[in-house]
């Protein structure tokens, strides 16, 4: 089982995120981690989460955006233990 299937089956359980937007999240994880390796960042320094958020800034909705970093955020904390 990948790391990103686990993640899923985590945000399932949890009752975390309405079934339907599990892909989304899966979606920004993956973004998100392309984003960090690309930069040559840690995906868990808040630095890296600042600029993933502002290079999505004037491509998506507001929503998407919140939706992304929430995705992030919980991937962090289910990685680490810790709150971003």
């Amino acid at each position: 089982m990948s790391t990103l299937d686990e993640f899923k089956k985590f945000l399932v359980q949890k009752g975390r995120v309405y079934p339907k937007h599990i892909e989304f999240y899966i979606g920004w994880v993956k973004q998100y981690a392309d984003f960090a390796r690309d930069l040559g960042e840690s995906p868990y320094e808040m630095t890296c989460l600042k600029q993933y958020k502002n290079s999505l800034m004037n491509r998506v909705e507001k929503w998407q955006l919140e939706q992304a970093e929430e995705a992030v955020k919980l991937y962090w904390y289910w990685r680490t233990g810790e709150e971003p």
